[in-house]
């Protein structure tokens, strides 16, 4: 991994690792909004977070903040269950 590269970084040639995200050099940890998306990057050490619930937040398996309607699954839960993201009733 390049630590002097901006934008998009992956650990392994094939993009099969991990991803990071670089600005000035730097590498990104938190919430970030690149190129019309939210990404959370886990602290410390910036790897992208990816299907799992963050400050009440819903990243899918892609990394993007889920800010719609839909399911998605956390990869802390072993178990296959599938959440709905959104307004089940309108009260």
């Amino acid at each position: 991994m390049c630590d002097t590269q901006d934008g998009w970084v992956n650990t392994e040639d094939d993009n099969s690792g991990t991803w990071y995200y670089y600005e000035d050099g730097e590498v990104t940890t938190g919430w970030k909004d690149i190129k019309g998306s939210t990404y959370y990057f886990n602290k410390p050490g910036g790897s992208m977070g990816w299907s799992k619930e963050v400050d009440g937040k819903y990243l899918g398996p892609d990394g993007r903040q889920v800010k719609d309607e839909r399911w998605v699954n956390t990869e802390e839960d072993k178990s296959g269950t599938w959440y709905y993201v959104g307004l089940m009733k309108e009260t």
